[in-house]
């Protein structure tokens, strides 16, 4: 799956597609690749000749570096001068400090991320097993049980089984969005909001619940941060 970038423009109700393909310098006049001034009303002159760019690593996804004088911020936080910054669908991004001069990131790629399965007599493709009450992960089988019910396979999506795995991994760590954004979304043209993680985790937290109800409690929200799985609720 390859990821598409859009930059929006509130101010004139323009979009800009972005390449995946080599660098693009964004500034005023000629001076740059793309320039910004036909995408304001009035042609800022705050705008530097040559103010960001966005090029796409593999591994990353798309990553926006400030060149500019007048300054960048993203999401209200200001970047230091060549600053790199991995752009996340949902963004915000001002110009010069300038309300006139903003900038929103969509980027759509959204992974499979699925309903939860309606139906328990789905999920079981085997009885319960000698475990503890928490999650453990079966090395030998390469499952999951949560609460001695093993979870097949079919019952998470590639995505979400993705996500457990580096959830248990870190457990007793707070997984931030960020942390969750870079190792559990494999194509590194997406890079996934806040929402998009929180929706995926959701579903996630459901499929537990469905296997053995209150089991969601296994995973912790971090308001705000991301996510933790605490050692205590683990069985080893």
């Amino acid at each position: 799956m390859s990821a598409k970038l859009y930059l929006n423009f509130p101010q004139t109700k323009l979009r800009r597609e972005i390449s995946p393909d080599g660098e693009i310098i964004f500034g005023r006049t000629a001076a740059s690749d793309i320039d910004l001034t036909g995408y304001f009303e009035g042609h800022p002159k705050t705008i530097s000749r040559q103010h960001f760019k966005i090029s796409y690593n593999k591994g990353e996804g798309f990553v926006l570096i400030d060149l500019s004088l007048n300054g960048t911020r993203i999401n209200e936080v200001n970047l230091a001068p060549g600053e790199r910054r991995i752009l996340r669908h949902g963004d915000v991004v001002k110009l010069a400090s300038d309300e006139n001069l903003v900038i929103t990131v969509s980027i759509e790629a959204d992974p499979d991320i699925t309903d939860t399965i309606d139906d328990p007599a789905k999920l079981f493709s085997t009885g319960p097993v000698e475990s503890g009450p928490g999650l453990f992960f079966d090395e030998v089988n390469s499952r999951f049980m949560v609460d001695g019910m093993f979870i097949p396979h079919e019952h998470l999506t590639r995505l979400e089984t993705a996500l457990l795995k580096y959830l248990y991994d870190n457990r007793e760590r707070l997984c931030t969005f960020d942390d969750i954004a870079m190792q559990v979304w494999s194509d590194p043209g997406w890079a996934p909001g806040n929402n998009t993680i929180t929706r995926a985790v959701s579903n996630l937290r459901k499929k537990l619940d469905q296997i053995s109800p209150g089991a969601s409690e296994y995973i912790q929200n971090i308001r705000g941060q991301g996510y933790k799985v605490m050692a205590d609720q683990i069985s080893d």
